[in-house]
């Protein structure tokens, strides 16, 4: 099943710090990163803010090729998500 995104902004609280700090799971910059941009497209809300200066500092961390990762991650999500709200149409 794919979050819809109400559901991906609610568990961004809880997965992303234990992506990055490996708490329950493995630490993975891309991954927290990867949610990280996809609960803040389109929003302008103060918790946008608070993830905005998370990217900031994870990115401050990460290597090109693990950004690049997160970017190209997040994109199939979205396709993902697209191609699973066309099959219900």
């Amino acid at each position: 099943m794919i979050p819809s995104p109400i559901i991906v902004e609610e568990n961004l609280i809880v997965f992303m710090p234990r992506s990055v700090e490996g708490k329950g799971v493995p630490e993975n910059y891309a991954e927290a990163y990867k949610w990280l941009l996809l609960a803040t497209m389109n929003r302008t809300d103060p918790a946008n803010d608070l993830a905005n200066t998370f990217k900031e500092i994870l990115r401050e961390r990460m290597t090109l090729s693990q950004v690049e990762d997160a970017q190209r991650g997040a994109k199939e999500f979205l396709a993902q998500q697209e191609r699973h709200s066309k099959e219900d149409d």
